[in-house]
């Protein structure tokens, strides 16, 4: 977990706190490749976006082995027990 001098938008630390108090190991705001990544659980991606998704930063992500998954920062207010379902599913 890495949690500690990094700069958090709300939604990422909203999502950081349930990752832990769900004690999911994750990494945060790390280099996958040429990308910084939000969050970094095993072999998943997620990213919180309040943007647009990059299609390329997608397939380079799948191509390198990752599994890219997006949340908007709204699901991260409004859904989070979705979130954490859909993660754990898939650890």
């Amino acid at each position: 977990m890495q949690t500690d001098k990094v700069h958090f938008r709300k939604p990422e630390r909203i999502l950081a706190r349930l990752l832990n108090e769900n004690r999911i190991p994750f990494k945060t705001k790390i280099k996958v490749g040429k990308y910084e990544v939000d969050f970094l659980i095993g072999k998943l991606v997620v990213e919180l976006d309040g943007h647009i998704q990059s299609v390329e930063k997608n397939n380079y992500l799948a191509n390198l082995g990752y599994i890219p998954w997006h949340f908007t920062n709204k699901e991260v207010y409004e859904n989070r027990e979705n979130i954490i379902k859909k993660i754990n599913g898939n650890k």
